[in-house]
């Protein structure tokens, strides 16, 4: 009885707010049919640069047709292409030597002769994605442990050598364990969690570059994969730190060092005490070359629209997204306990918010509303919001006529519970409207003010949109091959379909468009995901679209240290407190040394000039 009565109620509703009883009638098998085909094999996890990502967005553009989806005005298609970066692969410059000076007993250094040792990239070493392409020449050699510097756990591998101007040899993981995956493995590090901020080899790259380091070898602790390289991986955004970087063979490498001073002995030493044992050896000097590239492939965002019903309204636009793309075969970004290529579906994320964005489009194009709706497909919102960035900053329509934005991620393990929906705070109409459809749809839901998030709505809000945020939870298969189409509820995202044909009904027919409003910044909310793991807050937005001066920001949180310390969206930071800044990383091991309330002088280049622009920023306790 009570669930009849909520369903006349619905219908009701619909009827007396103008949506046709016909758009309440069951979609879920029609959405099934969406997100088994976007998270079919044939689709191989829709990375951007991909066949498969290019046939989902085909599905996409089609369906746009055949149910009455226009092309935005002025454009040939539905596509709006960028470029991303694909795939990173080693050059043909990549050298290695060691000169080591060899001396008979007995006579003076001066009679000695030097021995030069070249070796042979992907065997003896490989250089690394985020290395610079660089030449170093005869340079000092020092090995420098672990290559940590942890004053709250009063460890330093540089406490007592320099580095400046040579080239450090650096093991990779911790004294505590051989962890080489950095912060990912928290489970096996139990109270020893200090040295998580310390253990990537991007922290140890930056740490050793702050240092004076001309450029870095890694080499593996001894065990069985001592000897294997690591592949070149597009796991690191911002590739370029500043310095040449290199993995090493390590029985190569042990050949170099003093049998008093082996390899192995420095480590059994430095985990017996922990305390470092780094020093320059003698007599031995490196030269080397690195040489990687990027590859580019296009990719495109999807976008139509159904124009409004009323002429005086046109000029106010609505925008429904999804994010089309997903993680393809693996790497950056998956969880999955394997480094093997798998296919990853999907199917919550995003397929399921894709086919909800696709039916929505259905709807409206059968009953308009009085005001104009863009449909848009993004791309590479895994790789970092990338689609939804490029649109904001090559807007088809001017984003001042735009009046709101709804994201639609991950829609699709709906159950009785709750519906995540965040931005509540980026206008004042939204709490009687999220009232109303909590009322309306007998529906509890999560709500969170800030309109800055991990989806594609953010870029958005930072450019002064209204948004909203629909979004039924992360789950176990998360970002694993474990997200596929059976798991997903489609009746529940049937009813995410009806929720969001609700609010745009409302906002789509409101006399006055809804009003765009702030949301003060909290510390402990959103931001970046390593973030969490530092003591203070800066409240940046970081662009993560790759900026060879260093990291950009795409805005800052109301009310935050950045904002009042005078950081702008489009800033590029270049140096934060004692740190130069190239990329997120440096920027991420900037912060890991501050105290709530310290005063941090920052360096940033500013549009439309690139002029230098000094500010102070006084840092927060998360």
């Amino acid at each position: 009885m009570i669930q009849t009565h909520r369903i006349l109620l619905l219908a009701c509703f619909l009827v007396a707010t103008g949506i046709s009883v016909a758009h309440s009638n069951d979609r879920s098998a029609t959405m099934q049919e969406h997100v088994q085909f976007l998270s079919s094999e044939e689709l191989a996890g829709r990375k951007p640069g991909t066949a498969g990502f290019d046939k989902a967005a085909e599905y996409v553009a089609k369906h746009f047709e055949e149910v009455g989806v226009e092309t935005v005005p002025g454009a040939d298609d539905y596509y709006q292409p960028f470029s991303v970066e694909t795939s990173v692969s080693a050059g043909e410059n990549n050298t290695l030597d060691f000169h080591v000076l060899v001396v008979r007993r007995g006579l003076p250094k001066e009679q000695g002769k030097v021995f030069t040792r070249s070796w042979t990239a992907g065997e003896d070493f490989t250089p690394l994605a985020f290395s610079d392409i660089a030449t170093v020449e005869n340079l000092p050699i020092v090995y420098c442990g672990y290559g940590i510097s942890a004053e709250e756990v009063g460890y330093d591998d540089y406490s007592d050598i320099d580095v400046k101007g040579k080239v450090a040899v650096i093991l990779r993981g911790s004294p505590l364990h051989n962890n080489f995956h950095g912060p990912h493995d928290e489970k096996i590090w139990s109270d020893t969690s200090q040295l998580l901020n310390h253990i990537s080899l991007r922290n140890k790259t930056t740490n050793a570059r702050e240092k004076g380091a001309a450029a870095v070898l890694f080499v593996t602790p001894l065990g069985d994969s001592a000897n294997v390289l690591m592949p070149l991986s597009m796991s690191d955004r911002g590739h370029n730190t500043g310095i040449p970087v290199m993995h090493v063979n390590r029985s190569s490498l042990a050949k170099i060092f003093p049998r008093n001073k082996s390899l192995k002995l420095l480590e059994d030493q430095i985990r017996k005490t922990m305390s470092p044992k780094s020093f320059e050896l003698e007599d031995t000097k490196v030269s080397l070359s690195t040489d990687v590239s990027y590859e580019q492939a296009q990719t495109h965002n999807i976008i139509g629209w159904i124009p409004g019903t009323d002429a005086s309204l046109k000029e106010e636009w609505i925008v429904v997204g999804a994010h089309v793309d997903h993680l393809g075969m693996g790497g950056a970004g998956s969880l999955h306990d394997s480094d093997e290529p798998t296919i990853h579906p999907g199917a919550d994320d995003n397929a399921s918010g894709t086919a909800v964005m696709m039916e929505i489009a259905a709807d409206i194009a059968e009953n308009p509303l009085k005001r104009p709706v863009l449909f848009m497909g993004f791309s590479a919102e895994e790789m970092g919001l990338l689609g939804s960035a490029h649109y904001v900053k090559n807007a088809l329509i001017p984003l001042e006529k735009t009046v709101f934005m709804l994201n639609l991620d991950m829609v699709g393990r709906k159950e009785d519970g709750e519906l995540n929906v965040t931005g509540t705070g980026s206008s004042d109409s939204w709490a009687q409207l999220l009232d109303s459809m909590e009322n309306t749809f007998a529906n509890v839901t999560a709500r969170s003010k800030d309109g800055v998030g991990r989806s594609d709505h953010s870029s958005f809000y930072l450019e002064e949109v209204p948004v909203l945020f629909f979004f039924t939870g992360l789950h176990a298969d998360y970002h694993r091959p474990t997200d596929t189409w059976e798991k997903i509820n489609y009746k529940g995202m049937d009813t995410v379909r009806m929720m969001s044909h609700f609010v745009l009904n409302h906002v789509g027919n409101l006399d006055t468009p809804p009003k765009y409003t702030k949301v003060a910044s909290d510390p402990h909310s959103g931001g970046m995901r390593a973030q969490s793991r530092w003591k203070v807050s800066v409240g940046t937005i970081p662009d993560y679209s790759d900026n060879p001066d260093g990291m950009r920001i795409t805005g800052v949180r109301p009310g935050s240290p950045a904002e009042k310390g005078g950081m702008q969206g489009g800033d590029v930071i270049v140096k934060f407190g004692n740190t130069t800044v190239k990329n997120i990383y440096d920027y991420m091991h900037a912060l890991q040394g501050l105290s709530p309330g310290e005063e941090v002088e920052c360096v940033v280049l500013r549009e439309p000039r690139g002029e230098k622009v000094t500010l102070t920023i006084k840092v927060v306790a998360r």
